[in-house]
């Protein structure tokens, strides 16, 4: 990677535990500016979303970390729009690599082309009182590798487009959409939860979601409300289920 093309303050580390713990110990220490990231190579303690390891080999995937201030705009009381605009700021790089209408937000914020996993988000808040003072926002992207243990199930951009891919320039792409979403107006906010809803993976599709007590249960997705509910129809109920009690299986 060329970081001297990176046109953001940032921190880069060969290998950490964690980018998302790292960045979160750094905003114990200091006050960085919106958009600030960390980025490394390599994790040793990489996870997704349901406490999942990432699998990534060193050097050849995008492992950051992002840093932006949500005092005075966000309350406690709807925090998942990060989740929407975070996904939103990933479907649109990717959409610029591949045609986008392959590229799919699988709730709560898994990205994929044509149903294979290609990037997953991570996002940790600091949290004052009802507010949220600041948000991690914890992003794998796969770029250049190849070779995975569940080849059947996930992707990367060099596999899509049978070529190696310039990391520091999906960085800055990534870098600059985030930062867009993530430092919204009114009208921004007002229209995600339709735009997030219209990339839904499986959306009006019947499907099935395991409950934390693998109880199974199949339905119509609908849309994922502004809590981050899921909402299915099932016979004739609409359930509403939130990402830490059900995932979606099929």
């Amino acid at each position: 990677m060329d970081l001297t093309k990176l046109n953001f303050k940032h921190v880069y580390l060969k290998e950490v535990d964690s980018t998302n713990r790292y960045a979160i110990e750094l905003l114990s220490k200091t006050n960085p500016n919106d958009g600030f990231c960390v980025f490394s190579d390599f994790q040793t303690e990489g996870r997704g979303q349901y406490g999942r390891s990432w699998e990534s080999e060193s050097g050849m995937n995008l492992l950051m970390s992002f840093v932006y201030k949500t005092q005075n705009k966000l309350s406690v009381q709807n925090p998942f729009v990060l989740n929407k605009l975070s996904s939103m700021a990933v479907w649109n790089v990717l959409g610029r690599y591949v045609d986008s209408e392959r590229v799919k937000i699988k709730w709560p914020n898994d990205l994929l082309i044509d149903g294979k996993k290609i990037a997953g988000i991570l996002i940790q808040n600091i949290f004052r009182g009802q507010e949220i003072l600041f948000t991690v926002v914890g992003i794998g992207l796969n770029v250049n590798q190849v070779h995975f243990l569940n080849s059947n199930s996930v992707s990367s951009l060099k596999l899509e487009l049978n070529k190696e891919i310039d990391r520091t320039e999906v960085l800055q792409d990534i870098h600059k959409e985030l930062t867009r979403y993530m430092l919204p107006d009114s009208a921004t906010i007002n229209q995600i939860d339709s735009e997030y809803n219209s990339k839904l993976f499986r959306l009006n599709q019947y499907s099935k979601l395991r409950k934390s007590n693998d109880e199974i249960i199949e339905g119509i997705i609908r849309s994922v409300d502004k809590h981050g509910m899921l909402n299915i129809l099932s016979g004739n109920k609409v359930l509403a289920f939130d990402f830490t009690s059900a995932r979606i299986i099929v």
